[in-house]
């Protein structure tokens, strides 16, 4: 019932405390005043306390039901009692919780202390840690879920620059901070470029090899391959045959000697052997054959030739191998039934001295001496043979040497006969000088062997080498053996 100062009394109530009731439970009347705050003090039933909440011994504010919340500050670890607060962290007074998850995810089994609730597992927090997977991929850290598992984060490309420890790199100060197929320029990598792309260096090309401007698929360094023969930049190959045609690439040799490309192989074509690289020619009077390619771009020019007498033709390059004249032969020699010889060895070409005319008797006067080298002129006739005993002979006149190029001389011809027995011969005319010209001359002897000019000679004006017998007796001993053969019977 309501009481005058407006409190309630609150009957019905039963109380077992001894001192207030020794001989047993008996019944109680509290009074309320709903007006009064009584949070905090003792109570043993909801009625006792105006907010009707009598909890753990103190009324309290609110119910106070809720996981790790208390009212009481021995239960919290802190505050006041009569006021419903949250248990303080790492602490679970009434054993509420349990651990959630495993490792480093697992809960801490107590409360949290921020909220009225056991403390969950860590949520985002770092389980395992980063790592390098690949050259260009990371494995960001681990993370722990709600339900306290450990949970591997996304991997991620650290393309184009590398991952190390644990981490991708943000700038580069060389390639080896680079992925794969990327370079260091200015701080930055970037894409190499693929075959076939113009480049400057060999370090912007994913194949480590810039030919000719471009990024080649190999270093192409023989002379008769090109990176950037047309449609095929990029790829190694030959060039068309002929000449090489990338900066600084030739083939070695000169001339007809040197080097070409087929178009197939790599390296140059080298003439060789079968290859003529000078034609024969004249020099000097002698033959140089003609020159051939040695294979390695040089010529080789064979020794000259003598030519051995004969003239080399300078249109033919050769020698001559016989000769129709004198032309044909070089100086010093000359031609003799075709073939060259040296000029020493021809008679020369004039007539011999003619013998005098006149009766037998007296001898005939010295033949004049012939010129050069060559064969000698005739010996005097025999004086003539018109009556008696043989006419003195005339003497013989001194061989006339032949010219140097011709052939021997005549005979002198022989006396005349006019007069009668004994008469006095006549003399015998001068042998006139054998020519220069070529061929034998009349009544000429071979030349071999080789003629000596001298004074004096054998009867048929010839020298025999070794022998000098006097112009007089050798036209004697002439004139004595015509005279005698021609008295002989026929």
């Amino acid at each position: 019932s309501v009481l005058p100062d407006g409190s309630v009394l609150v009957v019905g109530g039963s109380s077992h405390d001894a001192t207030a009731c020794p001989g047993g439970p008996c019944k109680t009347a509290e009074r309320w005043d709903p007006t009064a705050s009584d949070n905090g003090k003792a109570c043993t039933s909801n009625l006792l306390c105006s907010s009707g909440f009598c909890i753990e011994g103190v009324c309290c504010d609110k119910p106070c039901d809720g996981t790790c919340e208390a009212c009481t500050a021995a239960l919290k670890g802190y505050g006041e009692d009569g006021i419903c607060e949250p248990i303080n962290a790492g602490t679970d007074p009434q054993n509420e919780c349990s651990v959630v998850g495993t490792g480093a995810c697992a809960s801490s089994g107590f409360c949290d202390g921020s909220k009225a609730a056991c403390a969950s597992p860590p949520v985002g927090k770092e389980c395992h840690p980063a790592s390098c997977i690949a050259e260009t991929l990371l494995q960001p850290p681990s993370l722990c879920d709600a339900t306290g598992s450990c949970i591997p984060s996304p991997i991620q490309s650290c393309s184009p620059y590398r991952c190390q420890a644990g981490a991708c790199l943000s700038s580069c100060s060389s390639e080896d901070d680079c992925a794969q197929g990327h370079a260091c320029t200015n701080g930055t990598c970037v894409k190499l470029k693929s075959l076939g792309q113009p480049c400057s260096s060999p370090l912007e090309c994913a194949s480590t090899f810039c030919v000719e401007g471009v990024c080649c698929n190999a270093l192409c360094t023989e002379p008769c391959l090109t990176c950037a023969a047309p449609g095929k930049q990029g790829l190694c190959s030959p060039v068309a045959a002929g000449q090489p045609q990338a900066p600084g690439k030739s083939c070695p040799g000169q001339g007809a000697c040197k080097g070409a490309c087929d178009g197939n192989s790599a390296f140059c074509t080298m003439p060789d052997s079968t290859t003529v690289c000078a034609l024969a020619s004249c020099a000097n009077g002698m033959e140089q054959p003609e020159g051939v390619c040695n294979g390695a771009g040089v010529c080789l020019l064979p020794p000259p030739k003598s030519c051995s007498g004969y003239v080399c033709e300078e249109g033919a390059g050769k020698c001559k191998t016989s000769c129709s004249g004198n032309k044909d032969c070089v100086s010093g020699y000359v031609c003799q039934e075709g073939s060259c010889v040296e000029a020493h060895g021809a008679a020369g070409q004039g007539g011999g001295g003619t013998g005098g005319t006149g009766g037998g008797g007296e001898a005939g006067t010295v033949g004049a001496a012939g010129t050069a080298a060559a064969g000698g002129g005739a010996g005097g006739a025999a004086g003539s043979e018109a009556a008696g005993a043989a006419g003195t002979a005339g003497s013989s006149a001194a061989g006339a040497a032949g010219a140097a190029a011709a052939g021997g001389g005549a005979e002198g011809a022989a006396g005349s006969e006019a007069a009668g027995a004994a008469g006095t011969a006549g003399s015998s005319a001068a042998g006139a000088a054998g020519s220069g010209t070529a061929g034998a001359g009349t009544g000429g002897v071979p030349p071999v062997p080789p003629l000596v000019a001298a004074e004096g000679g054998g009867g048929c004006g010839c020298q025999l080498p070794g022998r000098q017998p006097s112009n007089a007796k050798a036209g004697l001993g002439l004139a004595l053996l015509l005279a005698v053969r021609r008295r002989r019977p026929s």
